[in-house]
């Protein structure tokens, strides 16, 4: 009572086109048109995915961009797909993300650093540029800015790549640091805290 349920479809033809162009910035050829539509099955976020990968990976070229010759590298699933993207950072961008992503799937950059024990603002930087995370308005934590993965499904791709030794490591840590602050963040960061206290 009360609630009213919408149920989603998937997005027709045109719209997954219109937005891989958008991210294209160029007209896309027929063959690339059904490539996109058959493999992301109409999911909005799999189809901007994917169009990102292709266009990093250099898979898309020539007026209309079509996909290039030759064997084709995607990995299969919107998963596979999250991790192949993380992936292809560099060893350290791909390290702050896992970092990251034990923080959940909203972080501080401050915070990030201290967890790590090294400066991380060139892998924001990176992991920004590349539409991977977004820099938020506010921040509960006072004089540290905030980021968020850009979706779930990509916080969870990376905190898959951990093991669960650096799991458990990363979120004592984690702990640790928020302890302190929770004075300051009020019941909301003394909550963050406990759930990383108890996932450690």
């Amino acid at each position: 009572a009360g609630f009213q349920v919408v149920a989603l479809a998937e997005l027709a033809r045109d719209a997954v086109l219109r937005l891989a162009a958008s991210i294209v910035r160029a007209p896309l050829s027929r063959e690339l048109e059904n490539f996109l539509v058959d493999s992301t099955g109409g999911n909005p976020y799999y189809a901007e995915e994917l169009t990102r990968y292709l266009v990093e990976e250099g898979l898309i070229a020539g007026e209309p961009r079509a996909l290039v010759p030759g064997p084709m590298r995607v990995p299969a699933g919107l998963e596979g797909l999250l991790v192949a993207r993380l992936d292809a950072l560099s060893p350290f961008h791909r390290e702050a993300l896992k970092g990251a992503s034990v923080l959940g799937r909203v972080f501080w950059k401050s915070l990030l650093a201290s967890l790590l024990e090294r400066e991380v603002e060139e892998a924001v930087e990176e992991a920004s540029r590349r539409d991977l995370i977004r820099s938020g308005e506010g921040s509960l934590i006072p004089a540290d800015r905030e980021f968020s993965f850009r979706h779930a499904l990509l916080r969870d791709a990376a905190y898959s790549l951990l093991t669960r030794r650096d799991r458990v490591r990363l979120h004592a840590a984690a702990a640790a640091l928020l302890e302190p602050r929770a004075a300051e963040g009020g019941r909301a960061l003394r909550a963050l805290a406990a759930r990383h206290r108890e996932a450690a």
